[in-house]
Formats: structure tokens, C-alpha cells, sequence
């Protein structure tokens, strides 16, 4: 999948970058990647505790959001 691509080459670049991980989480849940799409969605949230898009993966997955992360 492109997507998936685009946002792993964006994180080779900037591995600091939250909003990569967070695409990157997203597209791999979409493709059915749901380990991927976790473990992407914490580093997004380790590095912006804030990010949306993170939190809603992480609710997708039922997981929710980890602890102390506001």
C-alpha cells in the first residue's frame, strides 16, 4: 500500500515525527495490520500525547488510550 510506504520513508526522515507515526497507524489499520497499527499509535502518542488520530486508532483497536497520556 502507498500509504504505508509514504509514512514509513516520512519517519526514516523525522523518526520525531508524531503525525507520521499516526498516518502510518492509521493506513496500517486500514490494511488490516492491526499490531502495526498499535504499536505506530503509542509512538505517535509518546512523542504528542494530543494526537487525535492516534487516539482513535488506539479506540478502533479497542485498546483505548495508554496511561497517563492526556
Amino acid at each position: 500500500m502507498a500509504a504505508l510506504r509514504q509514512f514509513q520513508q516520512a519517519i526514516a526522515i523525522d523518526p520525531g515525527y508524531a503525525e507520521a507515526h499516526a498516518g502510518l497507524a492509521s493506513a496500517a489499520l486500514a490494511a488490516g495490520k492491526r499490531e502495526v497499527a498499535r504499536v505506530e499509535a503509542e509512538r505517535a502518542l509518546a512523542r504528542d500525547p494530543a494526537n487525535a488520530e492516534a487516539r482513535e486508532v488506539l479506540r478502533q483497536l479497542g485498546g483505548g488510550t495508554p496511561e497517563g497520556a492526556c
